[in-house]
């Protein structure tokens, strides 16, 4: 069995900050404040104020789309306690996806709720239970890495495949990674090239990076340095780490283009910036590769780089394939 690589799944996040709790044994999240106080809050969004009163009337959706807009600030002033009295309130009509949205809020452990890896399995699995695709896909990856629960690799493939067989871009990259690295299942390449590849075709920027380098190797699909460059490419373009350190590396060998130190240094610099917090070796590893380049650039270069690094912005993969059954991921 082939060595698996040292990388977690993807859904976890590791900073903190304490707003409030969920009580689980009652079944329904207990607010931190009155809903009318909640409800009074400022905010100058006319979008917002229809929500809210589609929300009071019970609507589900205009609650859970309420809870997240008032989460993560999306134009109006965050109010926190609010989205978890929202989420709360569509939870109580036993909303799945409210009940993966709480879950996900308990695993990310920041912005909204602190930590609780046990309240992320309980909610995770109420919208499991229900059938839905983000729960199951927390719930596995909850058990693969023992976050709340015993660690069950096998339980855990077997729940990222039903969420991926629903169309769901992560579960089905994170198939990928299982089938690559024996996760659960049976080490496949080809197997994880297919959902792998799935996923991308979606426009989830973790998996093109990683059919980029299945490409680039022939591992579970014929080797094809052009296709590898193109998928690297659409990784790099949503700021993706890994697909921006490949497009540095083309840049560099000019094997499918002419060799640019400048775009290689500009892409370099933002895989440092891009690399996660946690991952202090692979942004040491970035930063060395740009003062490796900067030795062989002139300082005219080495400003023209930089420019372009402060003013590159990420973009949306154009040539992603609707999916109906995978938006969650793109509300988080």
């Amino acid at each position: 069995m082939r060595k698996r690589k040292n990388r977690r799944i993807t859904h976890a996040a590791r900073s903190h900050g304490h707003v409030a709790r969920a009580e689980s044994s009652a079944g329904t999240v207990s607010p931190p404040v009155g809903l009318g106080d909640a409800a009074e809050s400022e905010d100058p969004s006319a979008e917002v104020k229809h929500l809210k009163a589609l929300a009071k009337d019970g609507d589900v959706d205009a609650q859970i789309k309420l809870a997240r807009i008032l989460a993560e600030g999306d134009g109006v002033p965050k109010d926190l306690k609010a989205a978890v009295i929202w989420c709360g309130r569509a939870i109580e009509q036993n909303s799945p996806e409210a009940q993966f949205l709480l879950g996900y809020w308990f695993d990310k452990g920041k912005m909204v709720v602190e930590r609780d890896y046990a309240q992320a399995v309980e909610w995770y699995q109420r919208a499991a239970d229900q059938g839905h695709a983000g729960g199951q896909w927390g719930l596995a990856c909850m058990y693969c890495q023992g976050f709340g629960v015993p660690k069950d690799e096998a339980l855990a493939a077997d729940l990222m495949r039903r969420s991926a067989c629903q169309g769901y871009a992560d579960a089905q990259c994170e198939m990928g990674w299982m089938y690559e690295t024996g996760t659960g299942v049976p080490v496949n390449f080809a197997e994880s090239a297919r959902w792998t590849r799935l996923a991308a075709d979606q426009g989830q920027a973790v998996a093109q990076a990683g059919i980029a380098t299945k490409y680039h190797h022939g591992e579970g699909v014929p080797k094809d340095i052009v296709e590898a460059a193109r998928w690297g490419r659409l990784a790099a373009d949503q700021g993706n780490a890994t697909g921006l350190i490949q497009l540095s590396n083309m840049y560099l060998d000019g094997k499918i283009c002419e060799v640019d130190f400048v775009e290689a240094h500009k892409c370099m610099n933002l895989a440092a910036k891009q690399t996660p917090e946690d991952n202090e070796k692979g942004r040491e590893d970035c930063v060395r590769a740009v003062r490796l380049m900067e030795a062989l650039m002139t300082r005219s270069q080495v400003v023209e780089a930089r420019r372009r690094a402060k003013a590159w912005r990420p973009k949306q993969n154009p040539e992603a394939k609707e999916n109906p059954e995978a938006k969650e991921k793109e509300k988080q």
